[in-house]
């Protein structure tokens, strides 16, 4: 490695050496296995949408965001649009956070030159997409060695109900782009399994296939954190200690066959307390109660 430029040269020793040294999360990745059935559990799950929500109205309004599905006619031209406008409205940080979690407050502070983390992206395309009537939700992404490593741990992007295809589908509004396999939007653990199945699956956004170059990118970073997936099964933006929750916890987490369940993130911060455990698909990705 001796020849390579200083910068290149630096990421390599620590990705070598801090995933020696359970600094940083192992890239490794395998097959998943999940029940498929459900479990019987009666999750409270609640999506945003304009009763529940009355402000997505003016989230419309305030951002003209009318004009962005305004002949769009598919719920994936319309979607692709609003992942578009999302990723648009501020540049990552992975250190700088809003002073509050509110999709206003975020696009407020974006509007002032701040930069947020890709927790951000995933509230505003919620939001957004919920303004349009579509069940979305924050999605947690987590890695196989969430508990032991310092940091990079989890990485967070947004799924959406989509009544064209009758599924729940990703969406990165860090990297703008979702996966594509035969024509039809992939979940996060299906998208994990055609990566590890090398599918030919396409990336997309709103102006077609992503590049060569992007997609390098993005499969660079994105497999290993398709290991543990959680949601908050109440996706209003109320205090958490407000919202509806099961058995007392109000994150449903889906774990693999034969992983461990995550009780600490990153070493120090306990998640045990919020988390309910779950390794049926199902239960997962039930289709949404529309209001």
């Amino acid at each position: 490695m001796k020849n390579l430029p200083n910068h290149i040269f630096n990421l390599a020793l620590l990705l070598i050496f801090g995933t020696a040294c359970n600094i940083m999360p192992s890239r490794n990745i395998t097959s998943l296995r999940f029940e498929q059935e459900l479990s019987g559990n009666q999750y409270p799950f609640v999506y945003q949408n304009e009763e529940n929500s009355p402000r997505l109205s003016e989230l419309r309004k305030s951002y003209n965001l009318d004009e962005l599905v305004a002949g769009k006619e598919s719920d994936l031209e319309k979607v692709l649009s609003l992942l578009a406008w999302t990723n648009a409205q501020w540049s990552h940080s992975g250190s700088n956070t809003p002073s509050d979690n509110s999709t206003f407050t975020i696009l407020e502070e974006a509007r002032s030159g701040k930069k947020f983390r890709c927790v951000e992206y995933g509230i505003v395309l919620r939001s957004v997409l919920a303004a349009y009537g579509y069940p979305a939700r924050t999605l947690g992404l987590k890695t196989r060695d969430v508990e032991t490593t310092r940091i990079g741990a989890g990485h967070v992007l947004t799924e959406v109900w989509m009544p064209q295809f009758e599924k729940w589908v990703i969406l990165d509004a860090q990297f703008n782009t979702m996966p594509l396999l035969g024509g039809v939007p992939l979940n996060a653990v299906e998208f994990q399994a055609a990566i590890i199945e090398k599918q030919s699956f396409v990336l997309i956004n709103s102006q077609g296939t992503v590049s060569s170059k992007t997609r390098k990118k993005y499969l660079n970073f994105i497999p290993h954190y398709l290991y543990y997936f959680d949601f908050r099964m109440d996706q209003r933006e109320i205090p958490y200690a407000e919202s509806k929750k099961y058995q007392d916890k109000g994150i449903l987490q889906l774990v693999p066959l034969g992983a461990n369940e995550p009780k600490v993130f990153q070493r120090s911060r306990d998640i045990s307390k919020d988390l309910h455990y779950t390794h049926s698909l199902a239960d997962f990705y039930q289709k949404p109660i529309m209001p």
